[in-house]
């Protein structure tokens, strides 16, 4: 679950401005147009495709290797549920299914 989470962030990131446009986004991600009715499914194509290229890093765009992704803190509170992790390592990015998807562009989230 962590790892399809965090690659959904990873990609957010990169893509997460649709409207940049082909010239600001790494050759092996093609842009999903805001107002295409299927963009969720263009952004989760894209994620799939974008995923092995991420997880090596890519030095031109400033994305640094995440074998493992190295992350300072990472806080959830969501009801009953609170957790605080400090200086951890994830392994098995690589391995991680993107199943789903959902991007929001009015409040600028990705699900």
């Amino acid at each position: 679950m962590w790892a399809t989470l965090i690659t959904v962030s990873i990609f957010g990131l990169i893509i997460g401005n649709v409207e940049a446009g082909p010239k600001h986004l790494p050759s092996y991600i093609t842009a999903c147009k805001r107002n295409d009715p299927e963009l969720n499914k263009c952004c989760l194509e894209q994620a799939r495709i974008a995923l092995p290229h991420i997880v090596d890093g890519d030095k031109r765009y400033g994305i640094p290797s995440f074998k493992p992704m190295k992350l300072e803190k990472v806080s959830v509170n969501s009801g009953n549920l609170k957790i605080d992790l400090k200086d951890i390592e994830l392994y098995g990015l690589p391995d991680a299914d993107i199943q789903d998807l959902a991007v929001d562009l009015k409040n600028k989230l990705l699900k």
